[in-house]
């Protein structure tokens, strides 16, 4: 009997990148995986990822909309169907439709009727689920992101999604924060887990969705089972392999840039950005010793290259700084240092005890208004910061002063994330049993 695994793939491709470690127990155990992409409106951008997660694992078979307008339209088929579908002029003018009704819709919509909708839509599927009037879906079960639930680009899947065992995984390393203005949400607990990369989480699920604690189960970063010397001994090759292409001093330290979308939501708003971004490349540009290398957030467009280039006061042609395509985890191992907006970037390199400075600018950012996180000063901050994951950077003063004095103040940053790592990630007491095994005894029962 053919052991059959559904992947979704949302809300985008940093979904992947914490669950890859875990895809490839279940390919390596014999299972078949399909991954389903519930969102035509990211086709376009994951498209540039799939070839990745096609290197990664071995997928079978890909689940899509081939009509944008017609939720119905879903089509199982293999990824070169995929690429030629998406490239139709018909499915890009449809695509396009698409997205104006949903820019009209968010202007319009009413937040409290649409939870409402999908309330009744999630119920009413466990009520026809508990009946048996829903046919089960043909796969053993589904890893997913259990947020997505609540999500209209979901919900036709939802009643099927209830009739096989779901495991779910945050798409991101954030810790939660129980925001002042988060809602509670209803779920179907049957046949439900929920893996956490840390303790730390139980409250917002058991707040949010009722969730009981034996189903939530403490796996840890999987993608943290490295050995980590090995891994930066690796990557000195890499380090070499940029100083030598870019015509860098061999004793060139880097420093990562995690950028992230520019927004009023993420606790540094687009003025904010600007003034970093300012001070980032003053300093870039004052030092020899510092070579900047700037990672794009999937969502971020190569356009923004030449944008960046203008707000960091950096002319491109200097090599002063870069664009890279390494992962965070590779970049973790080669920086000295990291930067970011607000981002679980953090982790990463909390992991390899490199100090990730957060800068944030939380005026009238929405996370900052509703946070329940705040420094002594009484200052709003992102959970990473105050779980000592990042070092938080409040103002541009504050950085230009932590990059002239980096070198003073670095054995105490250092020391301060790895510590909040420890604290946070670095469980001794999570199960023994790998996730691939729990996944297995919640098939079979075995875990209620």
């Amino acid at each position: 009997m053919i052991k059959k695994c559904l992947f979704i793939l949302s809300p985008g491709y940093g979904m992947f990148l914490q669950s890859k470690s875990i895809l490839r127990q279940i390919n390596n155990n014999g299972y078949k995986i399909d991954i389903l992409l519930p969102k035509p409106k990211s086709y376009f951008e994951l498209e540039n990822n799939l070839r990745s997660v096609y290197k990664e694992i071995e997928v079978d078979n890909l689940i899509f909309q081939t009509n944008p307008l017609n939720n119905l339209s879903f089509r199982k088929d293999k990824h070169k169907y995929f690429k030629k579908i998406i490239k139709e002029r018909n499915f890009i003018k449809l695509l396009k439709i698409r997205s104006i009704i949903e820019r009209i819709y968010n202007r319009t919509r009413i937040i409290s009727l649409e939870k409402r909708l999908i309330f009744i839509i999630k119920f009413g599927s466990s009520i026809l689920n508990k009946c048996s009037l829903i046919k089960k879906l043909n796969y053993d079960f589904v890893i997913f992101d259990i947020t997505e639930e609540d999500k209209l680009y979901l919900t036709t899947w939802i009643s099927r999604l209830y009739t096989i065992p779901r495991i779910s995984l945050n798409h991101g390393l954030d810790i939660y924060s129980y925001y002042k203005t988060h809602k509670k949400s209803w779920t179907y607990k049957k046949d439900l887990l929920i893996f956490q990369y840390t303790g730390k989480d139980s409250y917002f699920y058991k707040k949010t969705y009722n969730i009981k604690a034996n189903q939530l189960k403490i796996i840890g970063i999987t993608n943290h089972k490295i050995d980590k010397k090995a891994v930066i001994k690796k990557n000195i090759k890499i380090s070499n392999s940029i100083k030598q292409e870019l015509g860098l001093s061999k004793n060139t330290k880097f420093i990562t840039l995690a950028s992230r979308p520019e927004d009023n939501i993420n606790y540094c708003s687009p003025f904010g950005r600007k003034l970093y971004l300012k001070t980032i490349g003053k300093f870039i540009n004052n030092s020899e010793d510092y070579h900047l290398l700037v990672k794009f957030h999937p969502k971020e467009k190569k356009e923004n290259l030449n944008l960046l280039s203008k707000n960091l006061e950096i002319d491109i042609s200097t090599k002063k700084f870069s664009v890279t395509n390494l992962s965070i985890i590779e970049l973790a191992s080669i920086s000295y240092l990291g930067l970011t907006y607000h981002s679980s970037s953090c982790v990463d390199f909390s992991y390899f005890e490199i100090p990730m400075l957060e800068m944030t600018y939380p005026s009238n950012t929405k996370y900052a208004l509703e946070t329940i996180n705040y420094d002594k000063f009484g200052r709003p901050e992102s959970s990473f910061s105050t779980y000592n994951l990042a070092i938080s950077v409040k103002n541009q003063e504050e950085l230009s002063n932590y990059l002239r004095n980096i070198k003073e103040f670095y054995p105490g940053f250092k020391q301060r994330i790895s510590l909040g790592y420890e604290n946070c990630f670095d469980i001794k007491s999570f199960s023994k049993l790998s996730p691939l095994e729990l996944i297995e005894r919640k098939i079979n029962k075995e875990i209620k």
